[in-house]
């Protein structure tokens, strides 16, 4: 996923990638990517270039709760600014910055897709806050109320007499 930065016209543009190439290199994927959108907005100022990238993912996913397999979307949006080392931009305090060489006519952004779409998967992933399979197996794991019969005396040993 390269953008071509010597074809880019001079003010803002867009441009729009649908590969699941930055998807293939993260290794022990425990999800499965069906579709990957990303969209490059960039104000080409050469010889800086901001970017905004913003990514939709649609992947199958496994319930944490449930464990069932469901469909979800990642979204996230990452800011970043290209420009010679020898440039400043005011804007730079605030965005992460690549550099480019002189010369240089495009920038790979599959790094940082994949970064973006990691870092958009949920820490607990579910397939919904009130998961029906999820209830099933609480049910199951259950304990049985039944307390032994010799274990009852111990259950007050703690209470106050009064």
């Amino acid at each position: 996923m390269k953008v071509l930065l010597h074809n880019l016209p001079h003010g803002m543009s867009r441009q729009i990638f649908d590969s699941l190439a930055p998807l293939t290199s993260i290794p022990d994927l425990d999800w499965t990517p069906k579709s990957l959108l990303t969209e490059v907005e960039i104000e080409n100022e050469a010889p800086i270039y901001t970017c905004k990238l913003t990514i939709k993912c649609i992947g199958d996913f496994t319930c944490q709760v449930g464990l069932e397999s469901f469909e979800d979307t990642l979204t996230g949006t990452y800011e970043f600014i290209l420009r010679p080392q020898d440039k400043y931009s005011e804007t730079d305090d605030d965005k992460e910055l690549f550099f480019t060489t002189p010369g240089q006519k495009e920038f790979d952004i599959s790094e940082i897709v994949r970064d973006v779409v990691v870092l958009a998967i949920p820490i607990s992933h579910r397939c919904s806050d009130d998961c029906p399979e999820g209830r099933k197996l609480q049910e199951l794991i259950t304990p049985e109320e039944a307390i032994d019969e010799r274990w009852e005396n111990l259950k007050n040993i703690f209470k106050e007499k009064g």
